[in-house]
């Protein structure tokens, strides 16, 4: 797969997104609009499968499942919930991943080294 190293959203336009994105490196979902169960489906270059998002006890919970192809993921972005970005956790099937995370006015920014993420794949972000 061919990515960019180029931010999709820059930094200082995380507050106008109002859809969901998942291209090149990064993934952005619309949360604004987002239920405490949300499950939906995704799209990409070179992958589909499901998105989800719960929200239970003060706890969000946020998933990326590819059901067929490949996805390269380096950030994911998503409405802060954790009231630090340090409390933040995300894991590949269940195994925790390097992340760099910090707040960004009410956005949640997870970076990490690329991860190829396969069918079957579960990435798991935690906050």
């Amino acid at each position: 797969m061919t990515t960019t190293n180029t931010p999709l959203v820059p930094e200082d336009e995380i507050g106008s997104i109002d859809h969901s994105l998942v291209a090149a490196d990064h993934y952005v979902p619309a949360d604004k609009n987002l239920s405490d169960d949300f499950r939906s489906f995704f799209t990409a270059a070179e992958a589909w499968g499901n998105i989800s998002q719960k929200r239970v006890g003060g706890k969000q919970v946020n998933t990326i499942e590819p059901k067929q192809g490949s996805l390269e993921i380096k950030t994911v972005i998503f409405d802060a919930y954790a009231n630090s970005a340090e409390q933040v956790q995300l894991t590949v099937n269940g195994q925790q991943v390097v992340t760099t995370n910090k707040l960004v006015d009410d956005k949640l920014i997870v970076s990490m080294d690329a991860l190829l993420l396969q069918a079957g794949d579960l990435l798991t972000v935690n906050q």
